[in-house]
């Protein structure tokens, strides 16, 4: 069953194009909580990282995955990782 979306990450460039940001490992990002269906607000945990919010079928509970910029794209890290930078 579907209980979410699949989004892309967007910026504008210095020659004012659209431009995809890179979500290493991740072609997508699905994404349950707060979404909505064109567009939905990540939740910003510093600077370089945002966390995304998902319900997992299969484990039966709502999971959170974070991610930090490393200067070209956007990593996936543990949540214990944060406190390090």
């Amino acid at each position: 069953s579907s209980n979410g979306n699949e989004y892309k990450l967007f910026t504008i460039d210095a020659d004012s194009k659209i431009k995809t940001l890179e979500v290493e490992g991740y072609p997508t990002l699905f994404i349950s909580k707060g979404a909505g269906f064109y567009s939905t607000a990540l939740t910003k945990v510093d600077k370089l990282t945002f966390k995304k919010e998902y319900y997992d079928n299969v484990q039966g509970k709502e999971l959170e995955e974070y991610f930090q910029w490393d200067g070209n794209k956007f990593v996936h890290i543990e949540k214990e990782r944060i406190q390090q930078l």
